[in-house]
């Protein structure tokens, strides 16, 4: 399991459903039991629904009941929902894309400055204007950033998730 799916499980339902879902897409369906029998029984079957549940309610699961003709009790066949999880890793990529687009945007039109002595905030031109380029909590010279390795590593970070939504848009 890829690490961006397994960041977005766990934000999304936790880490035992991470384990569940990572057992899901191994195998094209299969029952709780043995969800429980793979996980070394290191999850309880209360666990293991539970983490199914979780799943179902965020359309990243669906299941199929089936009556057991020996007991008369239904059996639920688990299987993950590949095509919603590929839509939910792209949505939270292209809300990342944003970010450090607006992000970029900021560290290349605004001068920056901070306090070397104390670990405030880094203060835009006109602000730091306003304090007469002085520290506010312990008035020492504000120092301009020099933030273009910043600017640099903004710009790949950019490209790489470009990159991975246009493979991802072109998988699909």
């Amino acid at each position: 399991m890829s690490n961006d799916i397994k960041g977005l499980l766990s934000a999304l339902v936790g880490e035992d459903a991470v384990r569940v879902a990572d057992i899901l897409l191994k195998n094209a369906e299969i029952t709780d039991e043995k969800i429980v029998e793979l996980v070394n029984e290191e999850l309880s079957i209360k666990d293991v629904r539970k983490a199914l549940y979780k799943l179902n309610d965020q359309s990243l699961a669906r299941y199929r009941r089936q009556r057991d003709p020996e007991t008369g009790y239904f059996v639920y066949w688990w299987k993950i929902e590949r095509e919603r999880l590929r839509e939910m890793i792209l949505q939270r990529r292209r809300a990342i894309l944003k970010i450090l687009k607006q992000r970029l945007e900021y560290e290349e039109e605004n001068l920056l400055y901070k306090c070397e002595n104390c670990n405030s905030q880094p203060l835009p031109f006109d602000d730091a204007f306003e304090t007469e380029f002085l520290c506010k909590e312990c008035n020492n010279p504000l120092v301009q950033l020099e933030n273009e390795e910043l600017i640099e590593q903004l710009r790949m970070k950019i490209n790489e998730l470009e990159k991975k939504i246009d493979d991802d848009l072109n998988g699909l």
